[in-house]
């Protein structure tokens, strides 16, 4: 081989002056070749027998090769019945390597079966068998994809490549190619030796490349690994996303939830090719379904309280009653004359059952000993002695309280073992039980370790707890794909002034046919398209800013296509007929240049990062067409300007930020001059704001803050506050202008505060890149992204406080520590309880407010009623600000509504208050809204959605004749009402549901942390660290 890369005509190879690659010249014998192989470049699915390899073509003859099939998927022809647990699948074993599966249940049948192992070496579809699993009657049927063709005769003669179909077998789309004798040619081992990777030698390009993004079997020795060959690793015809695993695992997702489950399952991840991903599993619809009764106790004088803890679940409640016996016999006179012990008789004091021994000695009665209680008594019964031979013995009946039964109220959910039952009050001591739980399912699977290395879906199994057929699968990334255009030299690709034909790049709507694309084509002088975002997450997690393109070229000619600021990793072609074509030798690694052939979807992977270097590097925002006045309108493409969804768009010339401006575009001279180019935006987020600030001043209220700009490419900041450090934060506003050079000091002030309240304070620099112009409809517009840096750390904090006219701004607060203490009036069932202790600041003890319980029996008890708390504190109050904590706890309304904070007047008057009601489109959910009395009409706010959890409620209520009514959740504001309530002074408040109940609603809402306030404050001022870093 010469080194200057002078022409050859001898087999070897040479360089190549644009890129890392080689070019393998054959040599050129005229009397042809025996074939070297043949290398299966599609499987195709649904085949019950290996096809037959037909050779055409290519000069020669007498060539001939056997074709050799893997499982590509079992289908359930019937999912049988009883199944209550996994059964076991048997796969008929083939000449090679036997295939394995394993069974998927839901509702005791087998609805799915996944191959773990495709086995190898089959020539027709081998026998499925499922058995155990404590079910019958299911069946299921294999189909086979070409995994392998053997060239059992080499032939003669050839100068090219023969054709090869694959014939029969009942399946489609299998391809292969033949592979040619290559003649003489240098030493290749020394290369392919520093190419590999072994166990103890780690290969060139794995050494000094960046990692492949989709692996496949053509790497397998780079990284000594073993990357799949099928389908898996290649984009097909119909595929409009992909999925893949290169690196951790990124979720499960739980197929089915099984049953039986007492404890919490064990969940182990194998296989795959990664190691170090790990999971955990909650159950769920285990509830408390008895409690049994050990001990009674004694001298109890009330019903004592049943408290149900521990076993991993909440909400079970249970109550004793109590019955009142007879725990012992005094006697009074032990008579004369006894011979035997007479019989002890009780009669009377209102109960039954009672029982009891007498004891004789020396003629008298001496002892008596109680052997049964009894139930039911009001008084002590009478006591009375018959037979015996003896007369004149007299006793009294001594009683006591005991626990006669214990009744569930709740059953609660959520447990994983059995809870401890503890009876305590009610005046006496003793009594004892132990509760049962009902065995529940898997409700889900937490991943709390994504591991790496992982080339393919691990499998995950489920052991322990009890219960059986649960079953899961592993998450990678899935991708859709971008759908990327050329087209040249037809009728839709011209020059737009001298119609001349041209070429374009452009995109392609998705989810089109082979041979019926819908391309939108661009210019050079075009809004952004393709906009990438800096990869600074690790390769196979979601969020990288992995991307694959699928590049359909409709048109004549094979385009050299080059990508500026990155390499890229071609995947396979897609011929418009569906073979896949997979990567060519001399294709494989990271390219800045590849073929775009047409009638061919080509498809490639990318991953841009940005580099490493000691200076900063400001955006590039320029007017489309640089060499055209502003405002001035642009020609567009062919048939003008079109979004990405084939919508009109006509575009005004303008200033666009293209971020860090790079290109893509084929690299034929002429091609370029004629306009097939592209922008690609590179989107980098902005360094992170700093020395952020905060004060709080009067007239008007607000918090002024400031913080210091970091970076030179900022478009804007976005300012978040929230009241909970560790709940979510809120944008309060998304559009601080960004500063001309990098060490500005900006400030906002935020109007929007309360008083007696603590806000949280973070910024966070944005970089927003594309058209960000709004278009006519139908239109969508043109793309554009917002990259943002990490918010300001630490964070900064405010605490307002203060003082209004006589006396001070509090009014009353409770965390329910104390329990119901210092509530004016409880109405209905109201408790306060760990469970409900739902506010940020972790108390013991929240308020449960209970509107109906269900029986045992599935009906209500008593139907529902109101359960709220009463607070008198305010006095005539004109201003007045209100918060406290919410779950709604997935109580069932029954389609009704209802008021679970109220504030009314001295006459009892309602004059504002926060309403509950189902959500009308996802059952289960809920909608929350505010309204407020304005001279004789109320004022409704907006509803928004409400989820199950704990949420931060706060209403700000004014009397004036211009008054204001605000709602704020999470510390949004959601809507302000203003009116006239002159006429209307606070008295009381009720916190809990107290009105408008739907006869079929039931359950438990809790309430946590209320404060309220009025309204004049002056401020404290604190800066706030995040808990990582106090």
């Amino acid at each position: 081989m010469d080194s200057g890369g002078t022409p050859t005509t001898q087999p070897g190879y040479g360089p190549n002056i644009r890129t890392i690659m080689q070019v393998r010249i054959r040599s050129l014998t005229p009397t042809g070749d025996p074939l070297a192989g043949i290398e299966v470049t599609n499987g195709g699915s649904d085949y019950a027998y290996a096809p037959e390899v037909v050779f055409s073509g290519g000069g020669g003859t007498g060539a001939a090769a056997t074709a050799t099939a893997s499982i590509d998927h079992i289908t359930v022809l019937n999912p049988g019945s009883g199944y209550t647990s996994v059964p076991d699948v048997t796969v008929e074993a083939g000449a090679g390597v036997t295939a394995t599966a394993t069974a998927i249940v839901e509702n005791l049948r087998v609805t799915g079966i996944v191959v773990t192992e495709a086995g190898s070496g089959y020539t027709t579809a081998p026998t499925v068998t499922i058995s155990g699993g404590g079910g019958s009657g299911a069946t299921a049927l294999a189909a086979l994809k070409v995994s392998d063709i053997t060239l059992t005769v080499t032939g003669t003669g050839y100068t090219s490549a023969p054709m090869i179909r694959l014939l029969g077998g009942g399946g489609y789309d299998a391809t292969a190619r033949a592979l040619l004798t290559i003649g003489p040619a240098y030493d290749q081992a020394p290369l392919d030796a520093a190419f590999a990777s072994t166990d103890t030698f780690t290969g060139v390009f794995a050494l000094s490349q960046d990692p492949i993004i989709i692996p496949q079997a053509a790497y397998n020795t780079a990284y000594n690994a073993n990357f799949p060959g099928d389908k898996r690793s290649w984009i097909q015809q119909g595929d409009w996303d992909f999925r893949f695993f290169n690196g951790p695992v990124n979720g499960i997702t739980l197929m089915a939830a099984g049953s039986g489950y007492t404890t919490v399952p064990t969940v182990t991840i194998t296989g795959g090719g990664g190691t170090g991903a790990a999971a955990t599993a909650a159950i769920a619809g285990a509830n408390v379904n008895g409690i049994t009764l050990l001990t009674r106790g004694s001298a109890y004088t009330s019903n004592p309280t049943v408290t149900l803890s521990g076993g991993g679940g909440t909400g079970a409640r249970a109550a004793a009653t109590i019955t009142r016996v007879v725990n012992t016999v005094t006697v009074t006179n032990g008579g004369a004359g006894y011979t035997t012990a007479p019989t002890v008789r009780f009669n009377g004091g209102g109960g039954s059952g009672a029982a009891a021994t007498a004891t004789v000695s020396g003629g008298r009665v001496t002892a008596i000993t109680v052997t049964n209680g009894g139930t039911g008594y009001t008084s002590a019964p009478t006591v009375s002695f018959v037979g015996g031979g003896g007369s004149g013995a007299r006793a009294t009946a001594n009683m006591t309280g005991v626990v006669n039964s214990l009744r569930i109220t709740n059953s609660g959910t959520g447990y994983s073992s059995a809870p401890t039952v503890t009876i305590s009050g009610g005046g006496g001591t003793g009594a004892t039980a132990v509760a049962s739980i009902l065995p529940g399912y898997v409700s889900s699977v937490t991943l709390t370790a994504g591991g790496t290395g992982y080339d393919a879906a691990p499998l995950i199994t489920f052991t322990g707890g009890g219960g059986t057929g649960a079953s899961a699968l592993a998450e990678g990334v899935t991708l859709p794909l971008q759908a990327k255009a050329i087209q040249d030299e037809m009728g839709e690709a011209f020059d737009i002034d001298y119609g001349r034909m041209g070429g374009y790049l452009g995109v392609e709507l998705p989810v089109t046919v082979a041979g019926a694309q819908k391309f939108t084509l661009y210019p050079y002088v075009s809004p952004p398209i393709e906009i990438q975002r800096d990869s600074i997450t690790a390769l196979g997690t979601l969020g990288d800013g992995t991307e694959i393109w699928k590049i359909t070229h409709n048109g004549v000619d094979t385009h050299p296509i080059h990508f500026h600021l990155y390499n890229v990793q071609l995947i396979n072609r897609v011929a418009w007929d569906g073979a896949i074509l997979p990567t060519e030798p001399n294709e494989l690694g990271w390219k800045e240049t590849l073929r775009v052939n047409p009638l061919e979807h080509t498809i490639v992977a990318m991953r841009p990062y940005a580099p490493t270097q000691p200076f900063d590097i400001p955006n590039s925002i320029r007017p489309i067409d640089p060499s055209m006045p502003l405002g001035e309108p642009l020609p567009g493409g062919p048939g003008g300007f079109k979004d990405p969804s084939s919508e009109n768009a006509p575009v005004i010339n303008h200033l666009v930020n293209y971020g860090w401006e790079y290109v893509w575009h084929c690299h034929i001279l002429s091609h370029e001059e004629m306009d097939m180019m592209h922008s690609v935006v590179f989107a980098v987020a902005p360094a992170a704001p700093s020395n952020l600030t905060a004060v709080y001043n009067t007239g008007p209220r607000r918090v002024t803050l400031t913080w210091k700009d970091n970076s030179h490419n900022e478009t804007n900041f976005i300012v978040q506050r929230t009241s909970n450090p560790t709940g979510q934060w809120v944008d309060i506003s998304i559009d601080v202008p960004g500063a001309a050079g990098k060490g500005t000091t900006i400030t906002y002030e935020d109007r929007t505060v309360q008083n007696n309240r603590t806000y949280y304070y973070r910024v966070i620099a944005a970089n927003v890149v594309g058209d960000t112009t709004q278009y006519a409809a139908p239109a969508i517009g043109y793309p554009n992204y917002s990259s943002n840096s990490t918010p300001t750390n630490p964070g900064v904090s405010i605490v307002t406080s203060g003082t209004a006219g006589p006396g001070t701004p509090f009014i009353f607060a409770s965390n329910f520590a104390d329990g119901l203490a210092g509530w004016a009036g409880v109405v209905g069932n109201v408790q306060a309880n760990q469970p409900a202790a739902v506010g940020p600041e972790g108390g013991a003890m929240g308020m449960a407010a209970v509107i109906a319980a269900p029986a045992l029996n599935g009906l209500l008890a008593d139907g529902p009623k109101p359960a709220y708390v009463v607070d008198a504190s305010p006095a005539a109050e004109v201003s007045y600000d209100a918060s406290f904590w919410f779950d709604p706890n997935s109580v069932d309304l029954d389609d009704g509504e209802v008021d679970i904070f109220v504030g009314t007047d001295v006459d009892g008057n309602a004059i504002f208050g926060v309403e509950l009601e189902p959500d009308s489109d996802d059952e289960g959910k809920f909608e929350i809204s505010a309204w407020a009395l304005f001279g004789e009409e109320d004022e409704e706010t907006e509803s928004v959605y409400l989820s199950d959890g704990p949420h931060q409620i706060e209403v700000v209520w004014q009397s004036g004749a211009t008054a204001e009514f605000s709602l704020m959740i999470d510390g949004q504001l959601i809507q302000k009402l203003t009116g006239d309530s002159s006429a209307t002074k606070l008295e009381d408040v009720f916190l809990g549901p107290s009105s408008s109940l739907a006869a079929g609603a039931t359950g438990t809402m809790f309430f946590d942390e209320f404060a309220s306030n009025r309204l004049n404050i002056t401020t404290i001022y604190a800066i706030y660290l995040p808990n990582a870093f106090r």
